[in-house]
């Protein structure tokens, strides 16, 4: 989901025939939803943001993923096995907008936001 609302649920069954509850006195609200940044060992530094093309992300420690989410949480790229440095990632063909920057190491996650201009 990701954005704060009022939802309703939609059941499909393997014969594509669908029910849906009913919105008065059954939907779900949604509030609060935000994107958190948490702490992480690592020191991590993405610039230059807000950008127009070339991202570079600096780490003083190998990372065992980065990912390049949509700001629905759609993977637009996925790299494994980052070796501590400079790595660049290439928003040129991409819309203007916000995007997430996932980095993973060991059992620690880290997100940033990235405007793309």
């Amino acid at each position: 989901m990701g954005v704060n609302g009022e939802y309703w649920v939609i059941y499909t069954n393997e014969d594509g025939c669908s029910v849906e509850s009913d919105r008065v006195g059954n939907s779900i609200i949604i509030t609060g939803v935000n994107i958190v940044e948490y702490e992480f060992e690592l020191d991590v530094h993405l610039y230059p943001n807000p950008t127009n093309d070339i991202l570079n992300i600096a780490f003083d420690e190998s990372l065992d993923q980065v990912m390049l989410l949509s700001i629905d949480g759609k993977i637009i790229m996925h790299e494994t096995n980052l070796n501590a440095g400079i790595n660049q990632i290439s928003l040129a063909h991409l819309p203007s907008g916000t995007y997430l920057i996932q980095m993973i190491k060991d059992d620690q996650v880290l997100v940033k936001k990235v405007i793309k201009q």
